[in-house]
């Protein structure tokens, strides 16, 4: 499998229509997915973590999390109406049905409306895998953020933007996993919901 930490794919409307909304209502309008409340996602001694860029301009916001996948098993009673969405999609873009899903979970943010930071930029892996960000809702004035840099095993304090993305049901980012990334604060009013996959093949590790 290929990886370049240079590759960025933005992909709109990645799944159908039908499906965009089925998501939606399903994470979102008429929730039966538990979510487990997370105080911090990026753990303690953030200024110690070369996974995380932590700086004046960042913050550590809580979210609710729930775990879909681990190591190529499904963990969730909901969790295969939301995978069997995507791999189709996932054999198509990586050409092969040959690939391990080493985790998948949606991640729900609600509204910060007192502060216009980011959220502290991380990697998903240290290893050669792809991530996959799609957008469950619309969210006006809220961004997806890639950054330039790449996991190189040393603590940095400077996060600079390479690619800003609007939330936008039904999209999805493509890019290598050790890329930092971060998002923007979810507007008042509004909860911000994403499906996150790291994927790659565990014969490449």
């Amino acid at each position: 499998m290929f990886y370049d930490h240079d590759s960025l794919y933005v992909v709109d409307n990645i799944i159908s229509e039908e499906d965009q909304n089925f998501l939606e209502d399903f994470i979102l309008k008429e929730p039966k997915i538990p979510f487990y409340y997370n105080t911090t996602t990026n753990g303690t001694n953030k200024n110690q973590n070369p996974e995380l860029i932590c700086n004046w301009n960042t913050v550590d916001l809580p979210q609710f999390t729930h775990n879909v996948i681990w190591h190529n098993e499904i963990i969730s009673d909901w969790g295969e109406p939301i995978v069997n969405k995507f791999i189709d999609i996932f054999n198509e873009f990586f050409n092969c049905s040959d690939y391990d899903i080493f985790r998948c979970k949606i991640n729900l943010s609600t509204s910060a409306p007192r502060t216009r930071r980011i959220i502290e930029p991380h990697v998903d892996s240290r290893q050669n895998l792809w991530s996959i960000v799609y957008f469950v809702n619309t969210v006006p004035d809220s961004y997806f953020l890639l950054g330039k840099q790449t996991f190189n095993g040393k603590v940095q304090n400077k996060f600079k933007v390479a690619k800003k993305v609007e939330t936008k049901k039904g999209r999805a980012v493509i890019f290598d996993s050790r890329r930092f990334h971060s998002a923007g604060k979810c507007p008042d009013g509004y909860s911000r919901s994403v499906i996150n996959f790291t994927i790659g093949k565990y014969e490449d590790l």
